[in-house]
């Protein structure tokens, strides 16, 4: 991600999970006023980017000799139990957050470059549906944490050979010529507006129109039902994420997910 918390690059697969994870880092940015070199945040909140409470994303922010802020790193993995009523973390007939397990909300887990292991038992012990296997989940933390530092490793190697700036002025060449991909496409749909919508087993709609002009495309879910209370909800990352990877695939060309 760029400094801005906009995504440059992923791969093109499991929609949820990396689609929504520019509305991660972007919340992550806007809730946390100072970041150093050598710390990670954590985040599961649906409030802040996050999907259900299984998917744990670690951020770690990437800054250049001088201290400054340049990149985020981030990955999201799957956690098989976060607590909750039922063993995985997600209960079919859950009502409220805290029935389904532990939340994170950017607590920095990673500070001049040591896990805070103390303060994850913590929050994994809170509640009253505690993680069942705490263990566990450190050590998939722990695993997270590596890979963004092997992936903040490979950048820094990039930055060396080829200087920061050629590497932040490409980091823009990847956004631009995506966004110039996805407005081709859309400019080959003819122009004037679409309509869709769905209902849910348990009577829901869903509900989609879609105006087209030249190479813009409004996507407007008005007419959905509104929030349920049960656990079938999809916060507003997860409805990008969905519209994100559909226009990924319309595009039909080897672009990066961003």
């Amino acid at each position: 991600f760029d400094a801005d918390g906009c995504l440059v690059a992923n791969a093109p697969h499991i929609p949820v999970h990396l689609g929504a994870m520019g509305e991660t880092v972007r919340a992550l940015i806007q809730t946390t006023e100072i970041m150093n070199p050598g710390e990670m945040f954590v985040i599961n909140d649906p409030n802040l980017g996050g999907s259900h409470l299984p998917d744990v994303t670690v951020i770690a922010p990437i800054h250049d000799e001088k201290g400054q802020l340049v990149f985020f790193i981030a990955n999201r993995g799957h956690h098989s139990d976060i607590g909750g009523i039922t063993p995985g973390s997600m209960p079919p007939f859950s009502h409220h957050r805290k029935e389904e397990g532990c939340v994170f909300s950017g607590e920095l887990i990673v500070e001049k470059n040591t896990f805070n292991e103390s303060l994850l038992r913590q929050i994994l012990s809170k509640g009253p549906s505690p993680a069942r296997n705490p263990d566990k989940n450190i050590a998939d933390l722990k695993a997270q944490v590596a890979a963004n530092r092997t992936g903040e490793q490979l950048l820094r190697q990039l930055v060396d050979k080829y200087g920061l700036e050629m590497v932040s002025s490409y980091m823009r060449h990847i956004q631009d010529n995506a966004a110039e991909c996805v407005s081709e496409t859309i400019e080959k749909f003819p122009d004037g507006i679409y309509h869709w919508s769905d209902t849910s087993d348990d009577g829901l709609t869903i509900q989609v129109r879609i105006e087209i002009t030249g190479k813009s495309m409004v996507v407007d879910f008005d007419g959905t039902s509104g929030e349920s209370d049960g656990n079938l909800n999809a916060p507003y990352a997860v409805c990008m994420a969905a519209i994100i990877y559909v226009i990924r695939c319309m595009v039909g060309q080897p672009i990066p997910l961003n």
